[in-house]
């Protein structure tokens, strides 16, 4: 069995924009049927405490995921669900499927490939709305070395904005990225990330932009 807690807090310096911190917990009970197929069934639940009056959301999700290792280089895994969400301001409850599935090939040691594709939904970014993120992204992954690594990927998804209250119309966006990065372990626990992303975002309601982005990360972790 195995248990997870999080509390991932956003903020935004537009007006437009709403932040959100949401507290949440993952608990999952894994079996293997085999020494290539470990299967699990989990429970996820979460709340939302939205930068806005009567908008703060509760969900429960229930899932199950599965990996399998076709061969020692190709492994498949899918997580397969669907979530029940709850609104402060009165709006009936939605039920909308979550799923991931991802394929891996490793054609050498440190070279890995994946395909994944994914629908997963969130909290609100505008005042007044959720948005359901669904897409696919390629991905390649490269070690150089034991500390360094080295990844690209490219992908595609579409964020449906659906409304919170009645007064609000529905709308979708149509995003393209791509990103390259390098990473590297600094010492045992603390690992960096450099990155460079492309997005270029198709939306009926602010028109077409790209935007870039370059960033550095760190993560430590026990």
């Amino acid at each position: 069995m195995e248990g997870n807690f999080r509390r991932v807090s956003i903020a935004y310096d537009q007006a437009s924009l709403v932040g959100y911190t949401e507290y949440n917990t993952e608990d999952w009970f894994n079996y293997a049927l085999n020494e290539s197929m470990p299967v699990s069934v989990g429970v996820l639940a979460g709340y939302d405490d939205v930068a806005a009056s009567q908008q703060n959301q509760t969900y429960e999700q229930l899932r199950a995921r599965v990996r399998y290792n076709f061969t020692e280089k190709l492994t498949f895994d899918a997580s397969v669900g669907g979530e029940l969400r709850q609104y402060e301001n009165g709006k009936s409850d939605t039920f909308n499927p979550v799923f991931s599935l991802t394929g891996s090939y490793r054609p050498a040691e440190r070279t890995t490939v994946s395909l994944t594709g994914y629908r997963l939904q969130n909290a609100s970014i505008f005042n007044g709305y959720n948005y359901t993120s669904t897409g696919a992204t390629l991905s390649l992954s490269q070690g150089i070395t034991d500390r360094f690594t080295a990844a690209a990927s490219a992908g595609y998804y579409v964020l449906d904005y659906s409304s919170t209250t009645v007064a609000l119309a529905s709308y979708s966006d149509e995003y393209y990225i791509a990103r390259l990065s390098l990473d590297a372990k600094i010492v045992r626990h603390l690992t960096s990330q450099i990155y460079y992303n492309l997005t270029s975002i198709q939306s009926p309601v602010v028109g077409g932009r790209d935007d870039n982005q370059i960033g550095v990360s760190l993560t430590l972790s026990y």
